[in-house]
C-alpha cells in the first residue's frame, strides 16, 4: 500500500519501474527474515500494487513495467529449465522415458479435449454464432490467417469464441 501511495506522487516511468523492483525484492527479504514464504509475499505485494497503483500509472509506465517483468519471468524460466537440464543425467533420462512419453500424451489429450469439448469434424461440432467452419484453417494447417492465428490451442472455435456466445470461455 505504501508503494501505491508513493507511485501516485511520481510521474516518471523509470522511477515507477524501479519502485516495483524494490517492492518485489524488499517484500521477499522481509518475508524471508520473518520466516514466511518470500515468493508468496512477493506475489501478494504485486497483486496489491497492481490493484491499488495501476489506475494511477500512465500507459507508458504500464507498458514498461509489463515488458520488463515479462522479460524477467522469461529469464528466470529459462534459468530454471537450464538448471533442471544440468541436474538430469542422460542415464536418468533414459530410465524415465516411459513416464515422460505418457505425460506428454496425457497433456496433449487433455489440452485438446479441454479446448474442443469434441473432436473437430464430429457431427456435434458447431461454430460460435456468426462464425463458419470455413473461417478456420483445416486441421494441421500452418496458415496464420483468420481468427485461428491468435488461438494458443488446436481449436479456436471452442477457446476463443466471440464474447457473449454460448461457447465463450
Amino acid at each position: 500500500m505504501l508503494a501505491a501511495r508513493i507511485v501516485r506522487g511520481v510521474d516518471e516511468h523509470l522511477t515507477e519501474l524501479t519502485l516495483t523492483v524494490v517492492l518485489a525484492y524488499g517484500t521477499y527479504l522481509v518475508a524471508d527474515a520473518l520466516g514466511l514464504s518470500g515468493v508468496i509475499a512477493t506475489l501478494f505485494a504485486a497483486g496489491v500494487f497492481g490493484t491499488k497503483a495501476r489506475p494511477a500509472l500512465t500507459k507508458r509506465t504500464i507498458e514498461t513495467i509489463d515488458d520488463v517483468w515479462e522479460f524477467v519471468a522469461f529469464l528466470l524460466t529459462a534459468a530454471v529449465f537450464l538448471l533442471v537440464g544440468l541436474a538430469i543425467t542422460p542415464a536418468t533420462l533414459v530410465l524415465a522415458a516411459g513416464p515422460i512419453v505418457w505425460g506428454v500424451v496425457a497433456i496433449l489429450v487433455a489440452g485438446r479435449s479441454s479446448c474442443m469439448g469434441s473432436w473437430a469434424g464430429s457431427p456435434r461440432w458447431r461454430p460460435a454464432p456468426g462464425m463458419r467452419r470455413s473461417d478456420f484453417p483445416a486441421r494441421g494447417s500452418t496458415s496464420s490467417s483468420g481468427p485461428a492465428s491468435v488461438a494458443p490451442c488446436p481449436s479456436p472455435w471452442r477457446c476463443h469464441s466471440p464474447p457473449g456466445s454460448p461457447t465463450a470461455t
